[in-house]
C-alpha cells in the first residue's frame, strides 16, 4: 500500500522518462501483490493473473513509446525533450518517430486509467480482488495515468499558443469517447454490484480525458479536481460494500443492497451520497467536477466531445440511481434479509 503511494508520489515529480518509468511501475506493481493476497480464493488468484499479464503488456508498449521519443529527441529529460518537439515544430512539423512514440506510450499508459483499448481487465480484477483493495485500485492507479498524461503531453503543445499535433489529438479523443461510452453501456448490463462499479470507473476515465484534451490551465485543474471528486465517491461506495457481509462473505449482487435502509440506514445514506455524486447530480460535488470539466472542454473549443459527455452521463442515471434507489426506497428481498454489519468499524468511519 505504501509502496504503490510512494510511486504515485514519485510520478507527480518525475523530470525524466526513465524516473517516470520507475515511479509509475512503483505504483502498479505492489497493486499486483494487493490482488492476489486480498482474498484466500482462487478468483483473487486469477484476478492477479490477469492484471499482471495485461499490465506487463502494457509497461512494454509504453516503455517503447519511450524508446522511441528518446530516439526522435536524443534526450531522456523532459524540459530537453519538450526544447527539442518545439525546434522540429517550428522547422514544420514533429517526426513521424515523436508520434508514434507518444501515441505508444500514452495508449500503454491508458492501462493505469482502464481506459479503452487497455480496459478489459477492470471488471474482472476489481471483482476479483476483496472490496478495500478494489477501491484502491480504483483511485491511485488511475490518478498515476492522470499525471503522466499531464507530464507527457506538456512536452508536447501548448506552448506559444501551439496546439497538440493532429494524430495525438484524434487518438485522444477517440479513447475518451470510446471509455466512456463502453464503460456506461457495461455498466448497465451487470448484475454484480463490484462489476458495475468497475466498469462506471472506466467511464469516468474518459471524462477525465476531456480536461487533459482541454489542455493546461482550466482543464489541467479541472482534471485533478475531477479526479480528487470521483476518488471520494468512488471510495465512499466501497467503504460501504466493506462494511456489509452477507452469509460471511462480500456483497455479491446489487440485490444484497435492496431495503438497506431498513437495517444499515447510514449505510444507505452513504451508498446513496456517493452513487449520487459519482452521477453528478446536484448539489453534491460530482456536480461540480462534471460541470468543471464541461466548463473547461467548452472553452478550449471541444462542445461535441462535451455534448457526448453529457449524453454518457444521461446514460449512467440508470445504473446509478439503481444504486441511491435500492437501499433507500426497495423493499427488502431474501438476499438482503441476510445482509448484515462487519465487526470492524472503520469501513463505516
Amino acid at each position: 500500500f505504501l509502496l504503490s503511494l510512494g510511486g504515485l508520489l514519485l510520478v507527480s515529480i518525475a523530470d525524466d522518462l526513465i524516473w517516470l518509468f520507475l515511479a509509475l511501475e512503483l505504483a502498479s506493481l505492489p497493486t499486483y501483490v494487493m490482488v492476489a493476497m486480498s482474498r484466500g480464493s482462487i478468483r483473487a488468484q486469477e484476478a492477479a493473473m490477469k492484471y499482471f499479464f495485461l499490465g506487463a503488456m502494457s509497461a512494454a508498449m509504453f516503455l517503447y513509446g519511450f524508446a522511441l521519443l528518446y530516439g526522435a529527441t536524443g534526450t531522456l529529460v523532459l524540459t530537453e525533450m519538450q526544447a527539442s518537439f518545439a525546434d522540429q515544430i517550428a522547422r514544420g512539423e514533429l517526426s513521424v518517430l515523436a508520434i508514434v512514440g507518444m501515441l505508444l506510450a500514452l495508449l500503454g499508459i491508458g492501462f493505469k486509467l482502464a481506459a479503452v483499448p487497455m480496459h478489459i481487465y477492470a471488471a474482472d480484477v476489481y471483482e476479483g480482488a476483496a472490496v478495500h483493495v478494489t477501491a484502491f485500485l480504483g483511485f491511485v492507479p488511475k490518478a498515476a495515468g492522470v499525471i503522466a498524461f499531464m507530464i507527457l503531453l506538456s512536452t508536447l503543445g501548448w506552448q506559444d499558443g501551439v496546439g497538440l499535433p493532429a494524430p495525438i489529438l484524434i487518438m485522444l479523443w477517440v479513447v475518451s469517447v470510446l471509455t466512456m461510452t463502453l464503460g456506461n453501456i457495461a455498466a448497465l448490463l451487470q448484475k454484480s454490484v463490484k462489476r458495475m462499479l468497475a466498469c462506471s470507473s472506466i467511464a469516468h476515465s474518459g471524462y477525465l480525458l476531456i480536461g487533459i484534451i482541454a489542455g493546461p490551465g482550466a482543464g489541467f485543474n479541472a482534471a485533478m479536481l475531477y479526479l480528487l471528486i470521483y476518488g471520494l465517491g468512488n471510495t465512499a461506495s466501497f467503504a460501504v460494500l466493506s462494511s456489509l457481509q452477507r452469509g460471511g462473505a462480500e456483497l455479491e449482487s446489487v440485490e444484497d443492497l435492496a431495503g438497506l435502509r431498513h437495517k444499515h440506514p447510514w449505510s444507505a445514506t452513504a451508498m446513496a451520497i456517493s452513487a449520487g455524486s459519482l452521477l453528478g447530480f446536484p448539489p453534491l460535488l460530482g456536480f461540480w467536477g462534471k460541470l468543471a470539466l464541461f466548463i473547461a472542454g467548452i472553452a478550449s473549443g471541444r462542445l461535441v466531445l462535451v455534448l457526448i459527455a453529457a449524453i454518457n452521463s444521461a446514460i449512467s442515471a440508470w445504473y446509478y440511481l439503481r444504486l441511491v434507489g435500492l437501499p433507500l426506497m426497495a423493499d427488502r428481498n431474501e438476499r438482503s434479509e441476510a445482509v448484515e454489519s462487519i465487526h470492524v468499524p472503520w469501513p463505516r468511519l
